[in-house]
């Protein structure tokens, strides 16, 4: 027999916190609106996932049923990324802001085909919002090592394995953005 159950895990893409160009919630919530996780979901895993709405899986108990997914929606995001000052000004298709274009560096993993097929839908999406987003695949230990621990990455597609306990203050908690830990994005929410 086999038998179909969800992980506990997500794929997700983190941003450098740190780079100005995600510092607004705006931003970073209309990239989510280019995301079509539909796509993932049946292009990628073959129909054996679910969009998540949050750090905890499903089946966690800690899982918010209230929460639920960012909609696809690319019309949406074009008017968040206008409210922010992002609109194509000079018409080439790629939103720009004070003469800069919305351009940046997803980096993810080599050896990972989910992860290269995922950041391809993405820049599909993104693309069609007007956002420039460049694929770069890098060999493991030196992605780890120089970009992810170093923070030098704009962007980076990755993915959490969790443990049963829906402890997430590694990951996210302001304490944890230091060299060697897991808040590697430089999260940082009083609320939170």
């Amino acid at each position: 027999n086999k038998y179909h159950y969800p992980a506990f895990r997500y794929d997700y893409i983190a941003f450098n916190l740190r780079n100005a160009l995600f510092k607004d919630q705006r931003v970073r919530l209309a990239i989510a609106k280019c995301v079509n996780k539909e796509e993932i979901i049946q292009g990628v895993y073959q129909g054996l996932a679910v969009a998540a709405s949050g750090p905890f899986p499903i089946t966690s108990c800690a899982h918010n049923k209230e929460v639920k997914p960012v909609a696809y929606d690319i019309e949406g995001a074009k008017a968040l990324l206008a409210e922010v000052g992002w609109k194509d000004h000079d018409g080439d298709g790629i939103l720009d802001k004070e003469g800069k274009p919305f351009e940046f560096t997803l980096i993810t993993n080599q050896g990972n085909k989910v992860r290269e097929s995922i950041a391809q839908v993405v820049q599909n999406g993104l693309q069609k919002a007007g956002i420039r987003m460049n694929i770069r695949v890098i060999e493991w230990s030196v992605f780890i090592h120089k970009y992810v621990d170093e923070r030098q990455f704009e962007a980076v597609l990755l993915a959490w394995n969790l443990s049963r306990d829906p402890d997430a203050t590694p990951i996210w908690h302001s304490s944890q953005t230091g060299k060697n830990q897991y808040n590697f994005v430089g999260y940082k929410n009083v609320e939170v």
